[in-house]
């Protein structure tokens, strides 16, 4: 017998469907208008609730393959913008539960209950939720500044992938293809593994993929960034419109992120004119607007993540952001004609200042200087540092009691922005060749046994002098501790030199 339950739309008519519809119904229509207002403890509730229905026995595989589907489907970057709001292991934990079960259908999708041709749009639409899945495995792991777990991640896929790959109803070429371009574009921003290793890693699998997957990964492999340079950049909502909404209600918020050490993971400042201004710690990459705009968008110019540019990158626990909340709708690069958005030209000004003209700095620079006036920095910066390039990248957001209704990111609005992130990049890069302990550290967290606290004490004495002490002495690395104050080379202070050591 069909089982009939009470549902109805989101006009209040009702609609008869049966219990095989209801988890995708929940999802589809009742989660997903709840994620523009949800908060970490709600969905936490939802997760557990939902990771509780997939381990379950008694609940029907059709079920659980709605819950798949729809939350490909319909949340898409939501679900995984949400599941970074999860405690770790919670987010792990949802994310595992739902590889094991797509792992399970792959192998026996005999237990799908319906039609050859239901069977098969599921398969493909598993492997669809699969890289979902493991995306946002990375992600969690960015949040958390586990950045090696990113490649154990796609090492333990590689392999459960290849040793599954006799099975006809698992794409392995196309699963292979995707873990290796992860493993390339990861590691193209994270620079952990020596490119000479990683190439020789991925020719192993040549006769895994598809031809012209193995040239696009070899592609990615040779990025040169010496190859390119960007200028400046913006990156809004496709047109924008204004419709019914009242501009006396809208605030602004402009968001940026300065390579200085907050004292306290969080400190706000109320200035005159219904301004404030808030300094949060970068705690993670996923802290800094630009890097989370960007990796939403999952772009790249030749195998690197345009995330690159980022200002955080690099520099986690050694940055702040500051966001300068205003009471009002301040857009000096636009006007609202008709409810569209119709941008302004500043030709003029762009000539004067020989560079493109960004009027937001002016603002910022403003409130910059009344903090340092006021003494109100939460972190030692001197008058003279306080100037346009102070700023690189920046997101201007504007809300409706809290809800936005439009943003816009400015990247690299300094001549030299690009210069510098490549410079970084570089640096980051000659390092990982530079280093000789590179294998021998390896081989030493690998083979080391931990039996008791002293043998733990030595294991991080020993690592601690492996992976700073020489790269300290011989490869530049002293150079990080020492600055130019006032003329004058001088140590940086403890907090920085902290930073530097973690």
């Amino acid at each position: 017998d069909i089982q009939l339950i009470n549902i109805y739309t989101p006009n209040g008519n009702p609609v008869d469907t049966d219990l095989d519809d209801v988890s995708e119904y929940i999802i589809r229509n009742v989660i997903s208008d709840l994620v523009d207002s949800m908060n970490s403890d709600v969905f936490k509730d939802i997760s557990e609730i939902l990771n509780a229905v997939m381990l379950s026995s008694s609940v029907d595989v059709k079920h659980k393959i709605s819950i798949l589907n729809s939350e490909n489907a319909v949340l898409e970057r939501k679900w995984s913008f949400l599941t970074k709001m999860l405690p770790e292991k919670l987010a792990i934990e949802t994310i595992e539960t739902r590889k094991r079960f797509i792992s399970q259908i792959l192998k026996e999708p005999k237990i799908i209950d319906g039609d050859v041709q239901y069977i098969n749009e599921n398969i493909i639409a598993l492997h669809n939720s699969y890289e979902l899945y493991i995306k946002s495995l990375i992600q969690v792991h960015i949040q958390n500044n586990h950045f090696s777990d990113i490649y154990n991640t796609i090492y333990q896929e590689l392999y459960e992938t290849i040793e599954n790959s006799c099975n006809v109803n698992i794409n392995s070429q196309k699963i292979t293809a995707f873990l290796l371009h992860q493993l390339i574009l990861n590691n193209n921003l994270f620079s952990m593994e020596r490119k000479d290793n990683l190439r020789e890693f991925i020719s192993e699998y040549k006769d895994k993929v598809k031809n012209e997957d193995f040239v696009s990964l070899n592609e990615f492999m040779n990025i040169n960034l010496e190859d390119f340079s960007l200028g400046s950049l913006s990156v809004g909502m496709v047109d924008p419109h204004f419709s019914n909404v009242n501009f006396k209600d809208i605030t602004t918020t402009i968001s940026f992120v300065v390579p200085y050490r907050l004292s306290k993971t969080f400190e706000v400042v109320k200035l005159p004119n219904n301004t404030t201004v808030e300094f949060h710690e970068v705690s993670n990459l996923f802290s800094d607007p630009a890097f989370s705009f960007l990796e939403s968008m999952e772009s790249n110019i030749n195998g690197m993540p345009l995330t690159f540019i980022s200002d955080a990158i690099g520099k986690v626990n050694c940055s702040t952001i500051i966001q300068v909340v205003l009471k009002d709708f301040y857009h000096p690069d636009f006007e609202v004609l008709d409810d569209k958005v119709v941008e302004k030209t500043f030709v003029k000004e762009a000539a004067l200042r020989g560079s493109k003209y960004y009027p937001h700095k002016d603002l910022l620079l403003e409130k910059l200087w009344l903090l340092h006036e006021m003494s109100a920095f939460p972190f030692e910066i001197e008058y003279k540092d306080i100037k346009a390039n102070l700023i690189s990248n920046y997101l201007v957001s504007y809300f409706e009691n809290r809800k936005i209704i439009h943003h816009k990111l400015f990247l690299l609005t300094n001549n030299d922005s690009y210069i510098k992130s490549k410079d970084l990049f570089s640096s980051r890069l000659n390092q990982l060749y530079l280093d000789d302990d590179i294998c021998e550290i390896k081989d030493f967290i690998q083979e080391t046994k931990i039996y008791n606290k002293g043998s733990f004490l030595q294991f991080c004495c020993k690592l601690i002098e492996l992976s700073i002490k020489k790269s300290i002495e011989f490869g530049g690395g002293h150079k990080a501790f020492w600055t130019e104050r006032k003329g004058n080379k001088v140590p940086v202070y403890e907090t920085t030199a902290q930073c530097i050591v973690k």
